[in-house]
């Protein structure tokens, strides 16, 4: 089977089981279906830093930090069964918890056991203070978090994750489906994906040291692009899929940025004062720079090594069947 055709065969098995996650439930035998809704709106104060766990199967997520000290939630409860008489019962059996934990706050789904062709999903809509740390898990749903100046974990299996206004920590995952932020101040970041891009816009401030921080972005199929890029250590690793990095060009000079894809262009601007090793390969491509490298041994059109100037940075761009283009 042809690289194009795997390709191909691979999004379309990604897309089908995104297809099945939609509405967040799953019917796993055919027949007609009935529903059950409620909306539950739950409350508690919560101390200052604290943290909040989040934890449905079958939902999306969504947490805005205010200038608040409460933690508010409005929870859109769903119940599918055979008939309407039944998806009640289950519906009254679920619970929505907002309970205390070890670090702060827990908001889960107490649900009952269900058979063949019925299904619970509950969306969650949260407002905290911004100063809570976020551990968010779904497993069919999207997670997004804004306006968040904590430690932030986001999970889901077969939805996007995006990620906005954020200034602490960041850990991003997800199956199928992207992951996106803007705006975002976190000197550590990891973001994971196997069918979706990763698309970041960082916004550095006065505040914080991301110069001194790490980016760690991962997917198999899909695009990497970072605008405004300021971080010290940088990796980005994609199988099908181009990388496109932008830098300020008030960068750290002795950035370490290592960026490499097998089938996909990748673009660098780096900062105006980078200085260090610069290893630049492509196997089915050609390279394209406008920065004045000193060449060391063979130059060709698809490999070049080299140094920019005298400093301990490291830049290695390397693919395969693409072109690389340094500027």
């Amino acid at each position: 089977m042809g690289t194009n055709r795997r390709f191909n065969v691979l999004m379309g098995l990604g897309l089908a089981f995104m297809a099945v996650g939609v509405g967040c439930c799953i019917y796993i035998h055919g027949g007609s279906q009935a529903k059950a809704h409620r909306q539950d709106r739950l409350a508690s104060a919560i101390r200052p830093n604290a943290s909040l766990g989040i934890r449905t199967d079958f939902g999306s997520i969504a947490v805005t930090g205010m200038d608040t000290n409460e933690c508010r939630v409005t929870a859109e409860v769903t119940a599918h069964a055979p008939t309407e008489e039944e998806a009640q019962q289950i519906l009254d059996k679920v619970k929505v918890v907002l309970e205390p934990a070890a670090e702060g706050l827990m908001l889960r789904v107490d649900k009952p056991s269900l058979g063949g062709n019925r299904s619970v999903g509950v969306s969650f809509t949260v407002t905290v203070p911004r100063h809570t740390a976020l551990d968010c898990h779904t497993s069919f749903g999207s997670i997004r978090v804004q306006d968040i100046a904590s430690a932030v974990t986001a999970h889901t299996s077969f939805a996007s994750v995006t990620a906005d206004r954020v200034s602490g920590p960041l850990r991003l995952t997800t199956s199928h489906g992207g992951i996106r932020g803007d705006q975002i101040s976190s000197d550590g970041i990891v973001a994971e994906s196997s069918f979706g891009s990763i698309e970041l816009t960082f916004a550095p401030n006065e505040n914080n040291t991301p110069d001194h921080g790490s980016l760690d972005l991962r997917t198999s199929y899909g695009s990497i692009t970072c605008h405004q890029v300021a971080h010290g250590q940088v990796y980005a690793r994609t199988s099908f899929g181009s990388i496109h990095m932008y830098c300020l060009s008030s960068a750290p000079s002795d950035m370490q940025l290592d960026a490499a894809t097998s089938h996909g262009h990748i673009t660098c601007q780096i900062p105006s004062g980078y200085a260090g090793q610069v290893d630049l390969d492509t196997s089915f491509g050609k390279i394209h720079t406008e920065r004045p490298i000193l060449v060391q041994g063979k130059l060709g059109q698809d490999h070049l090594s080299g140094t920019m100037g005298e400093g301990k940075g490291r830049l290695s761009l390397k693919t395969e069947f693409g072109n690389i283009t340094l500027r």
